[in-house]
């Protein structure tokens, strides 16, 4: 899940949900260009429908004018700040967003996006992003709606745990209002060594944040780089992103081991939440905020 990143078909990208979640793009030394991201030159509806609000923000479901938008802020931020490269098609849409909604941080005079996430509902899609990596007939057999979070990313201005929790929250609200049972990604950690990957996951299970085997690993998403030196080695509690973090706080479980990305350079984790278990104190999150 890195500040914010997972979703879209990235194997579709020319050179691309993250959730879950991507290298911290203040670390890349491939970017050279700024990047520009559009904004709405109006302000939000006051009558629309409102996930969550506070101050002057505003999380919305997008219209298709905004799901256009973001598409372009999402492309850009995978491709450029992740991927080192400028998408030829100016678009990062695939198969996926067919049955999708876009769910967006936005500010409320200017309109402008501030973070946004791709969410899908398991009665809409008979695949997810997520079965690009795993196989998830385990966890698509559990009694329930399930909701899965990808193509997660947080405009490069405004990458603070403000707009991460307001877009959680908005994601949880979109759960509830949908009656969702399951929320679930694959949100990363910011490694592509194997022995950090297996050292995570250990960490995991010593801190009760490993749950049942919901999925099974691809073969292909296996392949670790066989170079793995030493001084690449980290703590696990090192590599936890902003979005695995709020995953694990919230009471979501690890229910497989790590997948390499080799496009993203990280490694990938299937995380589920059941929010009628979610911790107490993270009940907050299913409580609307008011401004």
């Amino acid at each position: 899940m890195n500040t914010l990143l997972r979703g879209a078909r990235r194997r579709s990208l020319p050179s691309t949900s993250h959730n879950y979640s991507h290298p911290n793009p203040s670390s890349t030394t491939r970017r050279t260009k700024i990047i520009r991201f559009p904004t709405f030159n109006r302000r939000i509806d006051p009558n629309r429908q409102i996930l969550v609000e506070l101050n002057q923000f505003a999380v919305i479901i997008a219209d298709p004018k905004e799901t256009k938008k973001f598409i372009k802020i999402r492309g850009k931020i995978f491709a450029r700040e992740y991927q080192g490269h400028v998408l030829t098609s100016r678009k990062d849409a695939d198969q996926y967003d067919e049955h999708a909604k876009q769910i967006l941080l936005v500010h409320k005079t200017t309109g402008k996006i501030l973070s946004g996430a791709r969410v899908i509902l398991s009665d809409c899609a008979v695949k997810f992003y997520t079965n690009q990596e795993y196989v998830l007939d385990k966890l698509m057999a559990l009694d329930g709606r399930k909701l899965e979070v990808s193509r997660v990313c947080v405009h490069p201005k405004y990458r603070n745990g403000t707009t991460i929790v307001l877009l959680w929250r908005g994601i949880l609200a979109y759960a509830l209002s949908q009656q969702a049972e399951y929320v679930f990604g694959m949100p990363s950690i910011q490694t592509m060594s194997k022995i950090n990957a297996d050292k995570f996951f250990e960490y995991c299970k010593t801190q009760g944040f490993t749950g049942p085997e919901l999925a099974e690993p691809r073969p292909e998403y296996r392949n670790f780089p066989t170079h793995d030196p030493s001084s690449l080695h980290r703590h696990p509690q090192d590599l936890i992103t902003p979005l695995m973090k709020i995953y694990l706080k919230a009471g979501a479980k690890v229910c497989s081991t790590g997948n390499v990305d080799h496009d993203l350079q990280c490694i990938d984790f299937l995380t589920v939440l059941k929010i009628s278990e979610m911790n107490q104190r993270y009940q907050k999150y299913t409580i609307p905020l008011k401004p």
